[in-house]
């Protein structure tokens, strides 16, 4: 993409300018931005587990994740994005595994993302 961009006379796409602005902004901004990308998706899969109450909804997706992570990433990460029927947990699963490049993420960390206090912590 970028060697038809650098062509003269090459009248930008709107997908273009996306791909040059997501490069050409801060470090800080891109990991600002991916880390609100997880932690919607951390939201999204909570709240499958919610009505078990705070802590046991967090160490349940916790373990849905981790179980993910050991099952079904090793396919899915290929995928530029899941098929519009997967199910939404698994969606969910999929978002977070991919904004948190791969890890998994703590059942505390989950909690603070909850409450809207991520902080630098990635347990």
């Amino acid at each position: 993409m970028l060697d038809t961009i650098l062509t003269v006379g090459h009248r930008l796409s709107h997908d273009e300018v996306l791909f040059l602005s997501e490069r050409l902004e801060p470090k800080s901004r891109q990991r600002q931005r991916r880390l609100e990308t997880r932690d919607a998706a951390v939201r999204e899969g909570w709240s499958h587990f919610a009505h078990l109450g705070r802590t046991v909804a967090a160490r349940q997706l916790e373990r849905a994740l981790s179980l993910y992570l050991a099952t079904r990433w090793h396919s899915d990460r290929k995928l530029a994005e899941l098929p519009p029927d997967a199910d939404p947990l698994r969606r969910a699963l999929y978002l977070v595994a991919s904004f948190n490049d791969g890890d998994t993420l703590g059942w505390r960390q989950m909690l603070n993302v909850i409450d809207g206090h991520r902080g630098d912590c990635r347990n």
